[in-house]
Formats: structure tokens, sequence, C-alpha cells
């Protein structure tokens, strides 16, 4: 492995190197990222230059700077779903440009289940014990768990959606919505392992359809 940081060319604080995901051979410091890591444990995905040319241009946008399963939006059997999330049982609940991208790993009932989200999302909030999935009882979710990444639409949103989070996490709040005859359970990312915690350095939401449950 080198020894040398392909961005500025120093050898020193060489505990600040992130390695090459894929060739494990080039190294760069985490403070010449193009977006600096929170902290010097974070877990960092990265791809040197010859790297990321042989990357299909789907990989390259899902590995940016943190890992995120995206389905590809650029195909025609989905779109995002931008809308807003509506928490009834919440004092001033409501957060405007949330924007829904599905999992690549989602089948094809969930991308159905997806398209025919509302705009306007009517949560409630619950403890996160309260809704939590009984499989992920006996596995702990993963990437592969995951239906809905949610994230904010734009900057102009990402305070009000950072807020929501925070407040979801502190509280270790989860949200659930009925549609139609399933629920929508959403988690923050603080509930996945440890790798998957941050996309470009920040936490986000994620969800998952299970069947209604009986009242």
């Amino acid at each position: 492995m080198a020894t040398t940081c392909l961005k500025c060319g120093s050898q020193s604080w060489d505990n600040a190197f992130v390695c090459c995901s894929r060739c494990e051979d080039c190294v760069v410091h985490r403070y010449c990222l193009d977006v600096i890591p929170n902290t010097l444990d974070e877990i960092v995905t990265w791809y040197c230059e010859d790297c990321q040319e042989d990357l299909t241009p789907s990989t390259k946008e899902a590995h940016g700077s943190g890992s995120m399963n995206i389905r590809d939006t650029n195909s025609t059997d989905t779109e995002d779903h931008m809308g807003a999330f509506v928490i009834i049982n919440k004092k001033r609940g409501t957060y405007d440009g949330v924007v829904a991208h599905i999992s690549n790993k989602a089948c094809s009932k969930v991308c159905e289940k997806a398209r025919s989200l509302e705009n306007f999302l009517h949560f409630e909030k619950h403890p996160k014990s309260d809704v939590w999935p009984k499989s992920f009882q006996n596995s702990l979710p993963s990437d592969e768990s995951i239906a809905l990444y949610f994230l904010p639409a734009d900057r102009s949103g990402e305070e009000v959606f950072e807020n929501l989070v925070d407040y979801m996490i502190g509280d270790e709040i989860a949200l659930k919505a009925t549609i139609e005859d399933a629920e929508l359970l959403v988690f923050s990312s603080t509930e996945l392992p440890l790798s998957y915690w941050r996309f470009q350095g920040k936490y986000y939401l994620w969800g998952v359809f299970r069947g209604k449950r009986a009242a």
C-alpha cells in the first residue's frame, strides 16, 4: 500500500489515511477529501481516480462519500418521491422537502408501494421499541433491509431535516404511516451498522414496509 497522500503529496499523519476501497493501493488524508468526515474513526468509502474510471456511473453515484444503495433515477421503472412528513402527534410536526429514494435492492412490490406514496405522508411518532420489526430482533438490519432512503430535497431544507433526524435519534423515536394495506416504518440511520450511519457525512432516515397490524 502507498504511504503518500494522492491529494497533498505528504507522508505525514498516516493515522489519518483513507485507503482506496477497491484497489487498497492508494491513500488520501481524511482532511484532503472533498467531503471531510466528522471524526477520525468514521468509516469512509473512497476510490482513487483509476478505480473511479472502472466503476459504472450508478456505482460512482452510490459510493460518493458514504455508501447508499439508491436505485438509478434515470431508469423507467421508478422515480424518486418528493413530499413532506407530517407528524400528527407532534407539535410543529410538518417537515417539507423530503425526498424518498428507492433502494436498488428493493423488490418490485416495494417499488410499486413506493410509487403510491402521497405528497404529504402522515406519520405517528412512537418509541422505537414499540414498532421495531420482530425480524430485526433476531437479525439486526443492514442495507439489505432498506426499502427507502429519506434525504432533504435540497440545501435549503437540510437544517429542518437534520432537526427531525436529531430529534428521532435523541428521543429514540420511530415514525409509522399507514399506506393502504401496509405500514411504512421510518428509523434513523444510527439504527444500522456503524458503516451505514452517514451519507456524505450526515445522518439520514430510512424506511421499511410491513403488513398492516391488527388494531
